[in-house]
C-alpha cells in the first residue's frame, strides 16, 4: 500500500474548539469528505462530475454505487507540541 505523508501548518485559529482546550486537533472524519471533493475536482480538470466518473471507472470509490468517497484512509497525528 502507498502512504504519501504531508505536514500541514495552521493558520487560522480552529473555531469549534475553545483556545484553552487541552487535545484539540483537526478530525479526519472532517477533512476526508473535503479532500475527497478537491481530489475528485482535480481529476476532473475542475468538474467534479467528471473526477467521479474517473474514479468510478478505475474502482477507486469505496462504493461505486452509492457514494463518491474515495477509497483511502486519512489520519492526523501531531509532530511536535507547540506552546
Amino acid at each position: 500500500m502507498n502512504q504519501l505523508t504531508a505536514i500541514l501548518k495552521q493558520h487560522t485559529p480552529m473555531i469549534h474548539f475553545q483556545h484553552n482546550e487541552s487535545g484539540a486537533t483537526l478530525r479526519a472524519s472532517e477533512v476526508k469528505p473535503l479532500l475527497d471533493k478537491f481530489i475528485l475536482t482535480k481529476l476532473g480538470n475542475g468538474d467534479i462530475r467528471e473526477g467521479r466518473l474517473y474514479a468510478k471507472k478505475n474502482n477507486w470509490l469505496i462504493d461505486n454505487e452509492k457514494n463518491y468517497a474515495l477509497n483511502y484512509k486519512l489520519s492526523i497525528s501531531l509532530q511536535k507540541k507547540v506552546d
